[in-house]
């Protein structure tokens, strides 16, 4: 469990959101998008499946692959506690899934 709080540059932010995403079991990866749309960019680094949309306050998009089990609710609830705990307070995490894989 990613227990840091992240620092307020957006690729700082980007890299703690996906760190804590692909900590909880169940998520396979992210997912940039056709184009790499979906993806937070910096001096020749990227963080593909994160866009920080906002970062006063923190707001942050990510798309997920994850595998299929009983129910979604439950995994995405879990990647949003993750990603909140490695942000400073007050961030607002959106989640989409752009794919579900067989376990």
């Amino acid at each position: 469990m990613i227990t840091t709080r992240a620092a307020t540059d957006r690729f700082g932010v980007a890299l703690a959101a996906r760190d804590a995403a692909c900590s909880v079991d169940g998520v396979v990866g992210l997912d940039a998008g056709l184009l790499g749309e979906i993806s937070t960019y910096a001096a020749g680094r990227k963080v593909p499946g994160v866009r920080v949309l906002s970062t006063e306050p923190i707001h942050v998009l990510l798309r997920l692959v994850v595998t299929y089990r009983d129910s979604l609710a439950p995994r995405l609830n879990q990647v949003r506690v993750a990603v909140l705990r490695a942000l400073p307070p007050g961030a607002r995490v959106d989640l989409q899934v752009t794919d579900v894989h067989a376990p």
